[in-house]
């Protein structure tokens, strides 16, 4: 489930490029960098520890905050998988936040599909 969750995430701003440019080459390549994107949003700490606090600091923290962090999703469902996990421990934030992500990238992509004209 946490697998198809990630795989939604990327896969509805693909489908959202692909629309809007026509492009396979554009298309992956947005697949490619919403995964990255959604890795290092995972990593958001360390990444903004690098940064003074300051100006710098907050649009950073700002740019990260709408990636869902896939790999927090990828840990739980490993731990999940061993049995090593209680509903407590659910993260339920995470998953609304990929959903909310995923329908923001189903949302545009219909717009986009509504407004062409083929």
């Amino acid at each position: 489930g946490m697998g198809l969750l990630a795989f939604m995430c990327v896969y509805a701003w693909v489908l959202f490029v692909s629309i809007v440019t026509q492009s396979v080459p554009l298309s992956q390549a947005s697949g490619l960098g919403i995964y990255l994107l959604c890795n290092l949003s995972s990593n958001r700490e360390s990444i903004m520890s690098v940064f003074a606090p300051g100006w710098k600091r907050t649009a950073v923290e700002y740019f990260f905050l709408p990636f869902p962090q896939v790999s927090e999703l990828s840990a739980w469902a490993s731990q999940a998988a061993g049995g090593q996990w209680e509903w407590a421990d659910c993260p339920v934030g995470l998953i609304i936040g990929a959903l909310a992500f995923t329908a923001a990238g189903l949302g545009l992509s219909l717009a986009a599909f509504l407004n062409k004209d083929y």
